[in-house]
């Protein structure tokens, strides 16, 4: 195995920093082939949220590995990446347990998050649907994705919010208590608008929720949910008390010229993309409580030392899961040569005149004989270091 991961995340760096490097589908779609020829990869997949964007590279053998801030800098067009320091670099099973600890949601802007799953099982189908992942990437990326069902399943994560979606929403409770027939409207139909949109009507609010006429087929429009058409959503401006914003769109949903102008401003607006969708301008307007993906975050910082203990039983158990796979695969093509010796050895040994238990027997004894004696000196050593490590993580 060689794989190594690089990326920037919200611990590393700001938002600012973050929506340079920051795609959605149809970007990454054209981005992995180009990359993965570019750099003469085996296998790359990206993974890119609000708070992350992550390039996980699986190299050839013997392949030299590339520049990785030229790479960054080139992707970004900008030049904010001048050494490692600027940006996470892992290699190999430090790879392994972290994605496996990313899918369990302990990396996350908020603790637990489990949208987090979702969006690396979207970002393994992309990789596939443009064929730039190899088999070490996609069995990576299938046990991370068990893991972070088995997170999910098994750990109670208490006073803690489990995606952003759902803490936005937390923090306009006590304003939706106050002003009866709150009235809310969310720009952005994907995962995370229609979280908000189902959070928000639980709550006790009146929602609307922007659609593309395009898209209506597309969409499960939450119950009790009055859809808007995107394109007129600057005329509900003025008759809501909140704006929440969660699209993929790379410009502006709502600048500021669409809310200075306003009579009945709203009093509350969220913005829950990156690139962000709501012009930064508008934080300076007077009344309005405004947030960003990066302080929703703050706000759901928690001591979770409990439920760490818990997840990293869980991660170490899908560890030595992967660490089995990779020892059959690192030893696939050796073992198809050995049968192919061992086939021939055996078969060169057995009269055809014997009846069927007489070569039974014959076959079992020389197979076994063979692998334990012949094969050491006919194949490499590497095959009986593979069994040896195997056998020895059962127990035998």
């Amino acid at each position: 195995m060689n794989i190594e991961m690089i990326g920037i995340d919200h611990k590393l760096a700001a938002l600012e920093l973050r929506e340079k490097l920051s795609f959605n589908t149809s970007k990454i779609k054209e981005l992995l082939p180009r990359l993965q020829q570019t750099y003469g990869l085996a296998g790359i997949v990206v993974i890119s949220t609000c708070n992350r964007t992550e390039f996980y590279l699986s190299y050839k053998d013997g392949q030299t590995h590339i520049d990785y801030c030229k790479m960054l800098n080139k992707i970004s067009q900008t030049e904010l990446f001048s050494s490692a320091d600027s940006f996470h670099h892992r290699k190999n099973m430090e790879v392994v347990q972290y994605l496996f600890e990313l899918a369990s949601g302990i990396h996350s802007m908020i603790f637990g998050d489990d949208q987090i799953v979702s969006q690396i099982k979207t970002a393994l189908k992309i990789a596939n649907e443009v064929q730039s992942s190899d088999s070490v990437l996609n069995t990576l990326f299938r046990h991370a994705i068990t893991c972070g069902k088995a997170v999910k399943s098994q750990v109670v994560i208490r006073a803690v919010s489990t995606s952003v979606a759902t803490h936005c929403v937390d923090i306009l409770q006590e304003f939706i208590k106050q002003q009866n027939g709150a009235k809310a409207l969310v720009i952005g139909n994907g995962e995370i608008g229609q979280v908000v949109c189902r959070e928000l009507i639980n709550h006790g609010c009146q929602v609307m929720m922007t659609m593309r006429k395009y898209k209506h087929a597309d969409v499960k429009i939450p119950k009790d949910c009055i859809v808007v058409d995107y394109y007129e959503r600057a005329k509900y401006f003025e008759q809501v008390d909140i704006i929440i914003s969660a699209t993929a769109s790379p410009h502006h949903t709502i600048t500021y010229e669409m809310i200075d102008n306003l009579a009945n401003k709203p009093k509350y607006m969220l913005d829950l993309a990156v690139p962000r969708d709501i012009e930064l301008s508008i934080h300076s307007i007077a009344g309005i409580k405004c947030y960003d993906i990066d302080s929703i975050g703050q706000k759901a910082l928690r001591d979770n030392s409990q439920e760490l203990g818990q997840i990293a039983n869980i991660v170490q158990e899908q560890l030595q899961k992967f660490r089995e796979w990779l020892i059959f695969h690192k030893c696939a093509r050796e073992l198809v040569e050995v049968k192919a010796l061992a086939l021939n050895k055996i078969t060169q040994n057995i009269d055809d005149n014997w009846d069927d238990a007489q070569k039974i027997e014959k076959a079992v004894y020389k197979t076994v004989e063979f692998i334990f004696y012949s094969m050491k000196e006919q194949k490499s050593k590497e095959l009986l270091t593979g069994i040896k490590s195997f056998a020895l993580s059962k127990g035998y």
